[in-house]
């Protein structure tokens, strides 16, 4: 599955992309979708977590603290 068909899923809480380093863009992602299909980068957040190291929560509502202080 590539990275574009991953990001058009409907209704993805949460997406962690891996992309390797053939690709233009480098590096794993998380992405909170809200909820129409699609990838809309005026609605929805693409967060860079290279190097992150930890539990990431499961699909489904995550918590804005869970991120962000």
């Amino acid at each position: 599955m590539t990275t574009l068909s991953l990001l058009k899923r409907k209704n993805s809480a949460a997406l962690v992309v891996n992309t390797s380093s053939s690709s233009s863009v480098a590096g794993t992602y998380l992405v909170i979708d809200d909820v129409l299909p699609g990838f809309q980068s005026s609605n929805d957040l693409l967060v860079n977590i290279t190097g992150y190291s930890g539990v990431l929560p499961s699909f489904g509502t995550i918590p804005v603290t869970s991120f962000f202080v």
